[in-house]
């Protein structure tokens, strides 16, 4: 049996002067997410209402990978480039999907 997938949205807001440095820190997260760990969907988003809030979107394909990338050098390297630099402390919500209508639609 397969483990069920994982949603994240973890959303930051740089202190104002910092928001090239934060945005630089979590493309480098990104790319070697997508390089190191078996993440099915990261990706990196900026808010409409405020364009200096950035918002990750993650799917892991279960408990297992979300264990790995909590402890992975990503991360750590990517809270070390942030310390000092975010207005408050990220705000991460945890998701399971509910499914509904077309597949292809109905779920990230």
């Amino acid at each position: 049996m397969s483990e069920e997938a994982i949603y994240f949205t973890v959303t930051m807001t740089p202190i104002p002067g910092e928001e090239a440095a934060v945005e630089a820190a979590l493309r480098q997260c990104v790319r070697r997410v997508h390089d190191e760990l078996p993440a099915v969907f990261y990706a990196l988003h900026q808010t409409l209402e405020q364009p200096r809030s950035f918002v990750m979107l993650e799917r892991w394909p279960g408990q297992n990978a979300v264990d790995d990338y909590s402890s992975s050098a990503p991360l750590k390297e990517l809270w070390g480039a942030l310390e000092g630099r975010l207005s408050g402390e990220p705000v991460v919500v945890g998701l399971s999907s509910l499914p509904e209508g077309d597949p292809a639609k109905g779920t990230l």
